[in-house]
């Protein structure tokens, strides 16, 4: 097959061209079919209503399809394609076998027949290599011998899809140089283009090609090759309606990772949008065939814009999905490959749910035999279920599997999840709760007198049991860590849990309780050979029982001797995976100088000025928060709070979402300060407008805080949270959440 008859054809599919010109460029490009001359073109034009709508495949009319292709294929070629065809009509209505079995027989004439180039051979080739692994996964297989993949690894040179592998790389190339070109301007300006239909040409050809040999893999992929060039003119130019159509496109390729990075990327991009393009994306997610990509697609929409969906929406697409999650739960042979998704997306709407479905969507699979779900379920459980809301009887059915679960588990992980659960249940009956609590105090005799107590009902006994066993936990690491150079990984960090216990716990803890806490914290901070992170959270634990009990000051003193003595940070030890450095201890070494009345105002904000990325200012906007601890209590120098604000300003407008969550805490704090409050209340309804819902979270839960600082202001915030196209802030703006 000629060259010239690659390139002939390509001059004839401008139904095609105007299809994917009108779709990638919002162009309105009518497109006047001729009714007297229905061609190769119009069926390609005509199939797109599969990828890009709601018809199925046996709505397209295959016969007339062949036919007209028949008209441009040489006689050899066609019989392969044709059959090529077929096994592609029955993927997509998932008769797999038989569609394997049609694209085996189209290898072996494609193999016999020596007018066939080779090209065309592993592209075939491709196909059974990409059914087979798609089947297996399907039948939760391992295909060790994948029968396409071997055959290709027998061809002694690799040859590439000639047309499309071409064209595909002149898109490519286009979008690095204009990537290129964007940097070069420093991400300054947004970019304006001109014409750009020749790179929506070159796609058309590309899939007019595709259709042409019948090549499955690359019809597929289609999606990811119009996904890249919508993301590059997505970054330089934020034009909204490129944004959105790079989401409906990545839904369609099923990557949830990758779902997830364009979400971040554009963070505000669930913010702008409004119900009726929430409702359009999740149309888009049912453009995917067969139904295992479809149900796929389905999950990561709804977990991606299922709280931005109006309530007879979010119904109706529920609804249908919840037919397939029941469906999936159900079938002993479910495919593991979607648990995953499952389970994201149940927890991405769990608020829009009712509980009582997720409790029966747990408990069974927990009453199961389905043991590699074990530990994400009970995750599930943890996370999603309102337990003050649930009722008793829900909370008895609970308690009941758990205890049974329990009966028939060692697995320690799974005790740790089920404790976690135990200690949150709210509703359960006198009978019940009486078997849950014996069987901890049973069981767990330790965890029954500290953790679990404290927990239920902020017993001061064992908030004093748990704080003397976290101080005997740091001076066993204090002692342990480094030695002989090796240095162990925690889950858990007892500094943090100290100061938490402290905060939530009863006021009135035992002085010489705390004098061992502020001792074993000392420890850590002169040890040589402790960690960089262990010393920061010393150093916090240090700050907060400073604010939490000023009478330590003078109880320590020798302790505090000590640590005015240390000037070198130059030679700390960090964990490999670590970006803790010396510059974050010389900030908590001067805000402890700055509790016992050494003022170090000009060396604080030298320090400060050089915090430049997320893994300095976060620490800094925690260990300035705890600073402010009990505040009120304690004299903060002026030029000091000025300082903190003035940065408080700066990380406010950062790009990266980590920094603006804490530094809204450190914000909500300064609010109190009167010299404060007009800027912050500015920048706190700037953010009610345009920030992300992660963000804007953290103000509503502290309306009634803000209130007695601005009434006017939280008013007006809520109001506008009422409005918020995100379900989640406007539940919490109505305290129901």
């Amino acid at each position: 097959m000629s060259s010239s008859f690659y390139k002939k054809e390509a001059l004839m599919n401008s139904y095609c061209r105007a299809f994917f010109n009108n779709l990638i460029f919002d162009e309105k490009n009518e497109i006047d079919v001729d009714k007297t001359d229905k061609n190769f073109d119009y069926y390609c034009y005509k199939f797109l209503s599969v990828l890009f709508g709601n018809d199925d495949i046996e709505s397209f009319n295959m016969d007339l399809f062949l036919e007209s292709l028949q008209k441009i294929l040489p006689p050899n070629y066609y019989e392969i394609v044709k059959i090529r065809w077929n096994s592609n009509q029955k993927y997509y209505l998932e008769k797999h076998d038989e569609s394997m079995e049609l694209l085996r027989k189209a290898f072996e004439m494609a193999k016999k027949d020596g007018n066939i180039e080779e090209w065309f051979i592993q592209d075939i080739l491709i196909d059974l290599r990409n059914k087979e692994n798609e089947i297996a996964e399907l039948n939760n297989e391992v295909h060790r011998n994948n029968y396409g993949q071997n055959l290709l690894n027998e061809q002694k040179d690799r040859v590439y899809y000639l047309i499309v592998d071409r064209n595909e790389k002149e898109l490519l190339d286009w979008i690095e140089k204009d990537r290129q070109k964007h940097d070069l301007k420093n991400n300054y300006r947004e970019s304006y283009y001109g014409d750009l239909s020749f790179l929506g040409n070159l796609i058309a050809d590309n899939y007019y090609q595709m259709m042409m040999f019948g090549s499955l893999t690359h019809i597929s992929r289609i999606y990811l090759v119009i996904q890249k060039l919508v993301y590059q003119l997505s970054v330089t130019s934020d034009y909204w309606p490129y944004i959105v159509l790079l989401l409906k496109l990545t839904i369609l390729t099923s990557d949830y990772n990758k779902v997830e990075k364009i979400v971040g990327s554009f963070e505000n991009i669930l913010e702008q949008m409004d119900e009726t393009e929430a409702r359009d994306i999740y149309e888009w997610s049912n453009y995917l065939k067969p139904s295992h990509q479809q149900f796929k697609a389905n999950l990561i929409a709804m977990r991606t814009i299922g709280l931005y969906l109006n309530d007879s929406d979010f119904t109706l697409y529920w609804n249908s999905l919840r037919k397939k999650i029941d469906s999936w739960l159900n079938d002993d042979s479910s495919t593991i490959f979607v648990q995953p998704i499952i389970f994201d997306c149940l927890k991405g709407i769990c608020r829009r749910l009712d509980d009582n479905y997720m409790v029966e969507f747990c408990l069974k699979i927990l009453s199961s035999t389905s043991r590699r779900y074990y530990r994400e379920t009970l995750i599930l459980v943890g996370r999603t279920i309102d337990f003050k809301s649930l009722s008793s009887d829900d909370s008895n059915r609970i308690i009941d599997t758990l205890i049974k679960f329990l009966d028939n588990t060692k697995d320690s992980d799974l005790v740790e999840k089920i404790k976690l659960i135990f200690v949150q249940l709210k509703n359960q009956d006198l009978e019940h709760n009486t078997i849950m609590e014996k069987y901890i105090e049973r069981n767990w005799k330790k965890y029954y007198e500290s953790e679990y107590l404290f927990d239920k009902n902020k017993n001061e006994q064992s908030e004093n049991i748990i704080i003397a066993d976290r101080v005997k936990a740091i001076k066993k690491r204090n002692k342990t860590q480094g030695v002989n150079g090796n240095y162990s990984m925690y889950a858990t960090n007892p500094y943090f849990e100290i100061e938490n216990i402290l905060i939530h716990g009863n006021p009135n803890v035992d002085t010489s309780l705390l004098v061992d806490v502020y001792k074993a914290a000392v420890e850590t901070i002169i040890a040589p050979d402790l960690l960089a992170e262990d010393k920061f959270s010393a150093y916090r634990l240090l700050i907060f029982l400073m604010r939490y009990d000023k009478s330590l000051i003078v109880e320590m003193q020798n302790e505090l001797d000590i640590i005015k003595k240390i000037k070198d940070f130059s030679s700390l030890k960090n964990m490999m995976i670590s970006s803790m450095d010396s510059s974050m201890l010389v900030l908590c070494h001067l805000l402890v100088l700055e509790c016992v009345g050494v003022k170090n105002s000009i060396e604080i904000a030298n320090i400060l000025s050089v915090l430049n990325n997320s893994n300095q200012q976060i620490p800094a906007c925690q260990i300035i928060q705890v600073f402010f601890y009990n505040y009120k209590n304690v004299r903060i120098r002026a030029d000091l709070e000025n300082l903190f604000f003035q940065n408080s300003l700066m990380w406010a407008s950062s790009k990266d979402r980590g920094i603006r969550w804490h530094n809204m805490h450190l914000m909500l704090k300064l609010l109190e300060k009167k010299k404060f409050k007009k800027i912050i209340g500015q920048y706190f309804r700037k953010t009610m407008n345009s920030d992300n819902a992660i963000i804007k979270s953290q103000i509503i839960h502290r309306l009634d805080d803000i209130k007695l600082v601005d009434r006017k202001l939280g008013t007006d915030i809520q109001k506008n949270a009422e409005q918020d196209n995100n379900f989640i802030i406007r539940m919490i703006a109505e305290g129901k959440y």
